[in-house]
């Protein structure tokens, strides 16, 4: 009987083992096919990154690597909160991920690419990362264009404003006299 169960123990083992290297490989195979190719950069003219030193070359890609991370974690529940990643005067404005998603893209809308179109400092510690993305909704793939202002925060970029939510609502004046 045990040599029964061992039997059956390794069996399934293997077969467990061979349908997560077939769905690896399933999954490996869909993003190469997938992928978008670049084909020309946006409006890249050859004076434009000469003069940055590191340390402005590191904080575009800080600031683009959180915008990666914002879009991603909007997409995927397992990724960290988007909400993280706002300045906290931005971050008040939302209950949760859900919310956020829905203001930003609107209802059942997925992010399938992300790409830059230009990059500018607004001062010492402030950038603005103008994108497309293209986003899949209601059976079609469409481009959208945006900008995040992203600020620094110690080491780390938040992004501080999203002009496409528009201003921060007004409060409402409980004085309801005519």
């Amino acid at each position: 009987m045990r040599a029964f169960i061992t039997v059956a123990l390794i069996l399934g083992l293997s077969l467990s083992v061979d349908a997560q290297s077939e769905n690896t490989e399933r999954k490996v195979f869909a993003k190469q096919l997938f992928t978008p190719a670049p084909i020309s950069l946006p409006g890249l003219n050859e004076t434009q990154f000469k003069d940055l030193n590191p340390e402005k070359k590191a904080d575009l890609m800080r600031a683009r690597e959180t915008m990666i991370k914002f879009f991603t974690g909007l997409e995927d529940l397992n990724a960290p909160d988007p909400l993280t990643l706002l300045d906290p005067k931005l971050q008040k404005r939302f209950k949760d991920r859900t919310e956020l998603s829905q203001k930003l893209l609107g209802e059942e809308t997925s992010v399938v690419l992300l790409g830059l179109s230009s990059v500018g400092f607004i001062n010492s510690q402030g950038i603005r990362l103008k994108f497309y993305i293209l986003i899949f909704s209601e059976g079609a793939m469409l481009a959208r264009e945006g900008s995040f202002d992203l600020k620094k925060l110690g080491r780390e970029w938040k992004i501080a404003d999203i002009p496409a939510l528009g201003d921060e609502p007004k409060a409402q004046s409980k004085d309801q006299s005519r």
